[in-house]
């Protein structure tokens, strides 16, 4: 038990959710120092009530009360008792797991164009259905948008530069099947070259309009407005200018610019800008 006031200062995060050889579900999740105790919450709905199902001392359990083709939702809270019969409380995101033999929806594709997000995917035997999750970049839990029968869905509800991630279960009538894999998704505006000014040396300075979400800037220039090569690319979202030094004097170039937001390792790159032209000194 707790003898020290210090409030807990990290949340649990659930690590696994794997199903044993007896067909029972195992939680673990990550410690979190100076807590006394964890309580494992369970709901079989994603926005439902959740009801404590065990408290633990250590960072596991092992849910022996779980059906088949039922999905379970997971919470783990972090209790600490503090003086004065006060407690500091830490909850984990949501976690899902399902024990099936519906298999998931494979080969799971996104795509982001203006501001809708497509998802694609192959559709296995012996699924009648599927139902598309959403969550976003500041929302830990999966909740369902959509319920589908093909292996497509558009999501059309979407903000500008925020990130969205998906997962799609497939489902059997009334059995509730696995969980595709979690795929990633954001849209941005092309943006807009605002001013574009020539200087001696072959010098161009270009400002461009802020983009919601985006993480920089990709500069383009042409000689002809139609084929275009980068010149250049900012690192930071607030850095809304940039200056290029042309190859030659006295010519007319067209410059465009695209934004970009890196989500993991990809880069989501948007639309290019109308393009300006500009003549060199």
């Amino acid at each position: 038990m707790s003898i020290d006031n210090k409030k807990l200062k990290s949340c649990p995060r659930i690590t696994d959710t794997s199903v044993t050889d007896k067909g029972e579900i195992r939680i673990r999740w990550t410690e979190v120092p100076g807590t006394d105790k964890y309580a494992v919450k369970r709901s079989e709905t994603p926005d439902g009530e959740f009801e404590l199902v065990a408290w633990e001392k250590g960072t596991e359990y092992i849910d022996k009360s779980v059906k088949k083709d039922i999905t379970y939702w997971y919470r783990i809270v972090a209790l600490k008792v503090l003086k004065g019969k006060r407690n500091s409380k830490k909850m984990s995101p949501v976690a899902a797991r399902v024990i099936s033999s519906v298999p998931a929806a494979e080969k799971l594709k996104i795509t982001g164009a203006g501001m809708k997000i497509k998802l694609e995917w192959v559709k296995p035997e012996n699924v009648s259905s599927f139902l598309v999750y959403r969550r976003n970049e500041y929302f830990d839990q999966l909740m369902p948008v959509c319920k589908v029968t093909e292996g497509s869905f558009i999501d059309r509800d979407v903000v500008g530069g925020q990130i969205y991630h998906y997962s799609v279960q497939s489902l059997d009538g009334n059995r509730q099947g696995n969980f595709s894999r979690e795929v990633s998704c954001v849209c941005l505006d092309s943006g807009e070259i605002l001013s574009v000014k020539s200087h001696l040396f072959k010098k161009v300075d270009l400002k461009v309009r802020i983009v919601a979400g985006a993480d920089g800037y990709i500069f383009e220039r042409s000689t002809d407005g139609e084929s275009f090569d980068e010149v250049g690319k900012t690192d930071s979202d607030v850095s809304v200018r940039y200056t290029d030094k042309a190859d030659k004097a006295f010519t007319a170039y067209y410059y465009r610019v695209k934004a970009y937001k890196k989500v993991g390792e990809k880069t989501f790159i948007s639309k290019p800008s109308k393009s300006v032209r500009v003549k060199t000194k």
